[in-house]
Parts: C-alpha cells; sequence; structure tokens
C-alpha cells in the first residue's frame, strides 16, 4: 500500500534543501511513496519543476508564524488530502506543521532540520520545546544538529541522524586541461544569504589578486544578497576574477569545469554543495566548522580555514603552484561521498516512515 507524504517547506526557491528534496522525492516514489509539497512564503522558482516531475505543490501563506488562518488552511489540507506523513524541514515550517496537527489530525509528523542553528533566539527555543510532543520523529542532517536538538529538550530516542546525499556518478568528472597562466578556477553554488559569508569570499579573491595568486571565482546562485555581492565583486580590483551566472539547474556541468570547491559558510547543516562537488571528483576548501568537519572526516578531499583571508590565499597559492594536488584532492573527494549516495538516503527515510506508521 502507498504511502501519502507531504512535505513542508518555506518556499522552492534553488537551494541545497529544494534540490535534495526533489532528488529524495524522486527515489522515494519508485519505493511507492506519493508525495506533494506545501510552500508557506511562495511557491519558487523550482515549483514548475517539481509540478513537471508528477509532485503536485500547494501555496499556503503564512503573513505570520502562527497565523490562525494559515494553520487552519493547512491543518484542512493534510486532512482531505489523507496523507500519512507529513514531513516538514527548518525550524518555521516545523513549528507550523506542529501547531497545526495538534490533536485530531491522523498524519504522522517528522521534523527535519537542516541548520546548525535550529533555533536562534528564547521564543523560537520556547515553542520548540512546547510543540517537541507532536511529532513522532526528528530528522537531523549531521550529528552536529543532532547535538543542537538534544540541547533544546528533544528526546535522544526521537532523532534520527539520516545525512544528506547525492547521486553517484560511475567515475568522477575529468579535470579541465589549463594552460601555463590560467587561474585556478573557484566555484560555489548556494544561496546569496549572510550565513554563506560570501563578502568573505570575496576578501579571499580579493587577497589572491593583491599577492599575484591567479584565481578565478564563479559563485551560482540568487538570494537577498545577490545585488550586494554583485555590486563588490565589479569593484575593487574583482572584476576579471570573478563570475556571477545567477541560477543553474546543471550545477554538475560548472563542477566540471572548475578545479576546487569553495565555502566559507558560517553556519551548515550537512551541505549539499560539498556532497555534490565531491561527487563531481572535486576537493574544497571550506570554513571550519562543525559540519565541513564531519563531512571531511579523515578523508584528506579538502582544507578547513578559520577567517583570515591570507590563510585562504596561502593554501590557494600552493594550490595554483601545484597543481596535481587539484587531483589527489579529487580523488580522495570521490571516495568520500561514496559513504552518502542518494539511495542510502533515500532507503533511511522509507524506513522511517515506515517505522512511525
Amino acid at each position: 500500500m502507498a504511502i501519502r507524504a507531504l512535505r513542508v517547506i518555506a518556499d522552492l526557491q534553488v537551494g541545497g534543501v529544494q534540490r535534495m528534496m526533489l532528488r529524495t522525492l524522486r527515489g522515494l516514489r519508485d519505493a511507492g511513496v506519493e508525495s506533494e509539497v506545501c510552500c508557506q512564503k511562495a511557491r519558487g522558482a523550482l515549483a514548475d519543476t517539481f509540478e513537471s516531475e508528477g509532485f503536485p505543490v500547494h501555496l499556503v501563506s503564512f503573513r505570520s508564524r502562527l497565523d490562525l488562518r494559515a494553520l487552519i488552511r493547512l491543518r484542512r489540507l493534510i486532512s482531505e488530502r489523507g496523507f500519512d506523513v507529513v514531513h516538514a524541514h527548518q525550524y518555521q515550517s516545523n513549528i507550523a506543521v506542529n501547531t497545526a496537527c495538534i490533536g485530531g489530525v491522523r498524519a504522522r509528523v517528522i521534523n527535519s532540520y537542516h541548520s546548525f542553528l535550529p533555533v536562534r533566539s528564547f521564543t523560537q527555543a520556547l515553542q520548540l520545546r512546547l510543540t517537541r510532543g507532536v511529532p513522532s520523529a526528528f530528522v537531523a542532517v549531521s550529528e552536529a544538529v543532532r547535538e543542537a536538538l538534544l540541547h533544546h529538550g528533544v528526546p535522544a530516542a526521537k532523532i534520527h541522524v539520516i545525512h544528506n546525499g547525492v547521486p553517484l556518478p560511475p567515475a568522477p568528472a575529468p579535470f579541465p586541461k589549463r594552460g601555463d597562466g590560467e587561474p585556478l578556477e573557484l566555484i560555489y553554488a548556494g544561496r546569496f544569504v549572510n550565513q554563506k559569508r560570501l563578502t568573505l569570499m570575496l576578501d579571499v579573491v580579493k587577497r589572491c589578486v593583491e599577492r599575484g595568486i591567479p584565481v578565478h571565482c564563479t559563485m551560482l546562485g540568487e538570494g537577498p544578497i545577490l545585488r550586494r555581492i554583485r555590486r563588490l565583486a565589479g569593484q575593487g580590483g574583482l572584476e576579471g576574477a570573478t563570475t556571477l551566472p545567477g541560477v543553474t539547474h546543471d550545477v554538475s556541468s560548472w563542477l566540471a569545469k572548475s578545479d576546487l570547491y569553495i565555502s566559507t559558510s558560517e553556519r551548515e547543516g550537512f551541505a549539499n554543495a560539498l556532497l555534490e562537488c565531491c561527487a563531481a571528483g572535486r576537493g574544497f576548501i571550506a570554513s571550519d566548522i562543525a559540519p565541513h568537519r564531519e563531512m571531511l572526516g579523515d578523508s584528506g578531499a579538502g582544507f578547513l580555514v578559520g577567517d583570515s583571508p591570507d590563510a585562504w590565499a596561502d593554501i590557494l597559492e600552493r594550490l595554483a603552484r601545484d597543481r596535481s594536488e587539484l587531483e589527489r584532492l579529487g580523488a580522495a573527494a570521490f571516495q568520500r561521498v561514496q559513504d552518502f549516495s542518494e539511495q542510502v538516503t533515500c532507503q533511511k527515510l522509507l524506513d522511517l516512515y515506515r517505522g512511525i506508521l
């Protein structure tokens, strides 16, 4: 018998969580899970893609986190569509679903947290504590997120660590042939939001330019600070060292043209972009935060760096001089990502759905 599931998320803008969701919905459909999606803020750029692949998208607009009319509409949607599982993502959607499903709703509730900081204020912490009895399970995408949920009083028995997964190609993408003097090609793919610290990324590139280190950084994606980053990238000598193409639905082809992935994030849950770069056979240079350390392990697939632009530039200078190290990083990255396949993630989610039902 098929399981009917509703995924609830703020929007379907192009981002790591949204792209991962689309991939897992495909995998779960193959296992008999019929999925639909509900957005709270806006449909987003990926909504048409979801619907074209057979995943209906509903919009229940919330004017505030606890919008009573929206909560009633969400509860009615869950009941009338006969969902067995309501799987929400991130704090805002989790609290809305928990509140809408208090008492009298047949569906089992799952809360997924993708961020190292699941809550960011006393009020949010209180709301999580008040509604933590509603979900049958919590999904943490990393051990770091699990520890944060434990800190906020979520019972350990309810927390399931299910890492993000990616489709694994049979072999890594070959490195492009570079001529003498060609720059080291860095790539970033993700949302343009403050937590990604893209100004630090630009500072790193600027420091490389000042020191004569040949680098070029392609920054893929969109978000609320895109205009500001475009403006900063167009000044201070960065014009030829950065490219901002906007949104792409084919990140893999950009990764294949790159040498190294770069992430300056202040916080992550378990970065999809790092997994995708490893699946392409590319190493990375990334901020030294707990989820990145968990991803790297002892694989040797990348470098974790502090906040000093000079420290980043030192590593990039070494890699620009010795391009053979890039291939070593890429091989280690491709080996590491074998532990995080899309099939494993889908099977763990399917087991969780069946278990709570």
